[in-house]
């Protein structure tokens, strides 16, 4: 599951979260589970979640090498793509384009309202592609890799070579996060034989800052109220870190999970995180201040763990 992208919340506040063949959706608001879909066989299993900005189309990649796309709201899959030869562990939206992310080392672009859907294929990559993210303003895609690059794309059509390759990392870059108010900052984590935040100058194609965590890094997000960066980590210190983005200085740590942390979402309101462990737990965070017209509260603790605990630990 490291590889994985299994764990995603969308601006409909309902957190998408895919445990073996099966997904489930949990509902923020009142806590409520529901079971949306299991793959086509026990052998078959979920590998990649991406809700579409508007939060009401939901693309499961699995192993087979196939994205489904449903209505959540109906309940009611809509469409089939292939185009993959290898599982897709990572998917990203772009309006209505979706990217996504292969063991076959390619990426592919799908405009998902054309029957001839992939539009563009990516290729430079070695080996797995384990994350994506697009630019805030969507011209450019981060990708990466078990190959330990970080490949910067744009968003063209037909076969695309990368507009700039980011050397530096000593392991697989499974953390890709874009800062949502410096559209040049690009923020990646190493594994576990690198164990480094670096933030990059996309314009000029450099690192300017290089942190060791003194773990693996496997999820990267930016808080534009706080001016701040968080990051799950995975051995040995299976935490949540808290970083003032103008020193990259660590102000926070969360702990309590037992096992290694596999990913992290945030919230749509960016004052939360959903964190997917090893220790076959899935926890929500309380992290940021939500802006004063939304919420007062400013503690950082754990909340409506029960629901989706159990869901986790029944899961077949």
């Amino acid at each position: 599951m490291t590889d994985l992208n299994v764990l995603d919340w969308g601006k409909n506040n309902v957190l998408a979260i895919g445990l073996g063949s099966s997904v489930f959706l949990w509902n923020a608001n009142n806590g409520s589970v529901n079971h949306l879909t299991d793959m086509g066989s026990e052998e078959e299993y979920v590998a990649s979640l991406s809700w579409a900005a508007n939060g009401k189309y939901l693309a499961v990649g699995s192993s087979d090498s196939a994205i489904q796309l449903w209505d959540v709201a109906k309940e009611r899959r809509i469409r089939v793509i292939r185009s993959h030869s290898d599982r897709i562990g990572v998917m990203a939206w772009n309006s209505h384009t979706l990217a996504s992310g292969s063991r076959d080392a390619s990426i592919h672009n799908h405009d998902v309202r054309m029957s001839s859907h992939c539009v563009a294929q990516y290729v430079h990559h070695k080996l797995e592609v384990c994350s994506l993210k697009w630019s805030p303003d969507g011209t450019k895609l981060a990708s990466g890799s078990n190959d330990n690059l970080v490949c910067l794309w744009p968003s063209g059509s037909g076969i695309l070579e990368p507009q700039t390759v980011l050397a530096g990392h000593q392991a697989a870059v499974k953390a890709v996060s874009w800062c949502p108010w410096r559209s040049n900052l690009l923020a990646t984590g190493g594994g576990s034989n690198d164990r480094c935040i670096k933030l990059w100058n996309v314009s000029l194609g450099k690192c300017v800052e290089s942190i060791e965590t003194q773990s693996q890094v496997s999820s990267l997000a930016w808080n534009r109220e706080s001016k701040e960066i968080i990051s799950s980590h995975g051995n040995p210190k299976n935490h949540l870190a808290v970083w003032k983005c103008s020193t990259m200085c660590k102000v926070g740590e969360i702990t309590g999970h037992q096992g290694r942390i596999l990913q992290m979402s945030l919230s749509p309101r960016k004052s939360s995180v959903a964190t997917l462990s090893a220790d076959e737990t899935l926890r929500v965070w309380k992290c940021f201040d939500q802006p004063p017209e939304k919420s007062a509260d400013s503690s950082r603790k754990s909340l409506r763990e029960d629901s989706i605990s159990a869901l986790i630990r029944n899961a077949p």
